[in-house]
C-alpha cells in the first residue's frame, strides 16, 4: 500500500483554555470502493469544546479558530482491504489519536457492447455483516435504451434503481450521480450508480444486471463476491 502522507503530524498551537473533545477521521466522499490508484481524500478533524483554538503551521500563520481540518490525500497500489489511521496529533508534548478507516481497492470490469461501456467497482472478499460499496459506471441510462442525450426525465427513471434484497445482501442507501459532455461534437453521458451493502451472510454473490430492480437493460459480466 502506497501513501501519499505520513501517518504522524505535528502542529504548532497556541491555545487559550483549550479542551480537545475528538480528532476524528473521515472520507470525503460515500463509498469505500476506490480503484487501484485512485485519490482517496481523507477529512482529519480536531474538534474542540471551546471556540478559543488558534492552529499555527511554521510559517505562523492561521490556519483555523475554531475546529481544525486537514485534507489528506492517500491511494492504494494493490487489490484488497486497506486502512488508515490511527492519524496522531501531537500538541504540548501530548498525543491525541484518531480513529481508523477501511477501505477496498479494487481493479475495474470493464464490459463493452459497441459503443456502450459499464464499468463495476466491487470488493471481491468482504466479511458478513460488514458493510461496503458497490459502484456502476456507464455511458448510457442503465434502466431504459441508449439516449442520444442527455435530460431531466431520464435523470428521474434513473434514480430508481435498486438492489434486490436477498439471502446475502441488503441495501442500506444509495446515491446517484451523472453528468453530460460534448467532445468533438459527440455528447458523451456518465451515470453513476453508488449503492452502499450489507453483507448480511456467508456465500458467493454474483453481481449482474439480473440483481437490480428494474432489471437493468444492458447484460453485463457478472462480478463475484465472496462473504465469509
Amino acid at each position: 500500500m502506497f501513501l501519499k502522507v505520513l501517518a504522524s503530524l505535528s502542529l504548532f498551537f497556541s491555545t487559550n483554555l483549550f479542551f480537545c473533545q475528538s480528532l476524528s477521521l473521515s472520507l470525503a466522499k460515500s463509498k469505500t470502493t476506490y480503484e487501484i490508484g485512485e485519490d482517496i481524500e481523507l477529512i482529519l478533524t480536531l474538534k474542540s469544546k471551546k471556540q478559543t483554538l488558534i492552529c499555527k503551521d511554521k510559517s505562523d500563520k492561521v490556519l483555523d479558530d475554531n475546529d481544525f481540518q486537514k485534507t489528506i490525500i492517500v491511494n492504494c497500489n494493490s487489490v484488497g482491504e486497506h486502512s488508515f489511521g490511527p492519524y496522531i496529533l501531537t500538541m504540548n508534548e501530548e498525543k491525541i489519536s484518531s480513529n481508523n478507516l477501511k477501505v477496498f481497492a479494487v481493479a475495474s470490469e470493464l464490459t463493452k457492447n459497441n459503443d456502450t461501456i459499464i464499468k463495476i467497482l466491487v470488493p471481491e472478499k468482504v466479511k458478513e455483516g460488514e458493510e461496503f460499496t458497490l459502484i456502476l459506471e456507464s455511458n448510457i441510462n442503465l434502466t431504459k435504451a441508449k439516449e442520444t442525450k442527455f435530460d431531466f426525465n431520464s435523470f428521474k427513471n434513473f434514480k430508481n434503481v435498486e438492489l434486490k434484497e436477498s439471502q446475502f445482501l441488503k441495501q442500506l442507501n444509495s446515491v446517484y450521480s451523472s453528468s453530460s459532455s460534448i467532445k468533438d461534437g459527440v455528447t458523451i453521458n456518465n451515470y453513476v450508480y453508488t449503492f452502499k451493502l450489507l453483507a448480511k451472510q456467508k456465500g458467493n454473490v454474483f453481481i449482474d444486471e439480473n440483481l437490480f430492480n428494474p432489471v437493468l437493460v444492458i447484460p453485463f459480466s457478472a462480478k463475484k463476491v465472496e462473504i465469509n
